[in-house]
């Protein structure tokens, strides 16, 4: 997690499904932290929707800058498959419909600030002003998508600072 960008301000919109773990409220630097979707009992709906962290900048004391994650795991593999993005968006950006709209069906998705990719347990890479971002999603009914928020000023294992 950064730690000149603190994510806090946590909001969730669910196009579909349920909040049954919520989304913690602040994510503290070096912390992992977890939340849970999860379908809707006795509806055939999977867990769709997008959540989103206001991230803010401790010099400035201030946010600058909007991190959001979309996720859909849907109910019927048949027709659907299961999708995952992030992106970083300006201040003040809205979680809801038309966010998730934007990062599911968006082609130009490089142009509006995010990054998309099918959940087949490969990652996608964010890279943004300040942060990159790293995510992973199994392809399963029982998704799990894993997300990593790292200054830009870090280099981890496996790169090189150029």
């Amino acid at each position: 997690m950064s730690q000149i960008l603190l994510p806090y301000q946590s909001q969730s919109f669910l196009e579909n499904g349920e909040v049954f773990n919520p989304p913690q409220p602040t994510v503290r630097p070096l912390k992992t932290e977890v939340c849970t979707f999860t379908k809707s009992g006795g509806k055939a709906t999977g867990s769709v929707g997008v959540m989103t962290y206001d991230l803010f900048e401790k010099s400035q004391n201030d946010y600058i800058e909007t991190l959001a994650i979309m996720f859909s795991v849907p109910w019927d593999y048949n027709l659907y498959k299961n999708w995952f993005a992030v992106g970083v968006y300006k201040k003040g950006r809205n979680c809801d419909k038309d966010l998730f709209k934007e990062m599911y069906y968006e082609k130009k998705e490089h142009e509006h600030g995010f990054v998309r990719g099918e959940a087949n347990g490969s990652g996608i890479n964010y890279v943004g002003n300040y942060l990159d971002i790293k995510a992973t999603m199994c392809p399963m009914g029982n998704a799990i998508m894993k997300v990593e928020v790292w200054d830009k000023l870090f280099t981890h294992m496996g790169q090189q600072a150029y």
